[in-house]
């Protein structure tokens, strides 16, 4: 925006959206910004001038009193495509609210209905997401203990791939020098060649016809997690597993089904069903 603008300079654009609808609009009706009626049902507009939580807050408090509200600020001056634009529109759909863009600059346009307030599916909306569920699932189970603080954003994280990496780097050590599929016979991951060929960690070195060392890097990794490194060498041979780690494991410790391979059990879950408007 060029110029410094209040709240009731949406008044007019958001009043003529409706009017054009076939609304008959007020302002300032029961603490309302805007009241609409088309007969004698009533919807609320909250303005703003940015998305912010008080906005929020305030249309999820007319929800209260009217089955239809929405939210009308200014339109963004920058892309709305942002991770974090994307993210309010999530939480606006959650809320069932809906979302007018004005133009204050350019007052002869429209104001755009970017959102209708609408009752959200969340059967729907897991369903649609039930791949990164999946995902989610695979990657909690497939972790051997809680090794990352939570809230901390400095320092890697152990994950389920890095765990990885540092068994594939294990079996390695002993060995001095090997490709995958050696490796792989001694219980190393599936996708234990492309742990070694991406190599995103810095820990392996490629000494050519599919040969591979490990880097100083990788040596100080195993040496930095020997306890996590020994529970999964211990994991990989169920047959070995210290006493005081058989509880840690227990559901996620890896048993050959075939030469070269460890699969993980995942313990079974109780699926609960989750309620509308979780």
């Amino acid at each position: 925006m060029s110029v410094n603008y209040r709240e009731e300079d949406l008044y007019d654009a958001v009043r003529r959206f409706f009017s054009e609808a076939g609304y008959i609009v007020r302002g300032e009706v029961a603490h309302c910004d805007v009241v609409a009626a088309k007969g004698t049902d009533l919807i609320a507009v909250e303005m703003k001038l940015t998305l912010n939580l008080t906005v929020i807050v305030q249309a999820t408090q007319r929800q209260r009193l009217c089955p239809e509200v929405w939210v009308a600020i200014p339109r963004p001056p920058r892309s709305m495509r942002s991770r974090q634009w994307q993210h309010k529109l999530h939480l606006l759909r959650r809320l069932e609210l809906g979302l007018l863009l004005v133009d204050l600059d350019r007052p002869e346009q429209p104001a755009e209905a970017l959102l209708l307030p609408q009752f959200l599916d969340r059967s729907a909306v897991l369903r649609r997401n039930q791949r990164r569920y999946q995902q989610m699932k695979h990657e909690f189970f497939g972790r051997h203990g809680d090794r990352n603080r939570g809230g901390s954003a400095r320092g890697p994280r152990m994950t389920r791939y890095r765990e990885q990496c540092l068994l594939v780097g294990a079996l390695l050590q002993p060995l001095r020098t090997a490709s995958a599929a050696q490796l792989r016979e001694e219980g190393a991951p599936p996708q234990t060649w492309r742990i070694l060929y991406d190599n995103h960690s810095g820990w392996f070195n490629r000494l050519g016809k599919g040969l591979y060392a490990l880097t100083a890097e990788g040596l100080q990794a195993l040496e930095t997690h020997q306890e996590l490194v020994q529970l999964l060498c211990a994991a990989n041979k169920p047959d070995e597993l210290p006493q005081n780690t058989e509880n840690e494991t227990k559901g996620i410790r890896h048993k050959k089904q075939s030469r070269g391979t460890t699969p993980g059990i995942v313990p079974k879950l109780e699926e609960k069903s989750m309620k509308e408007g979780g």
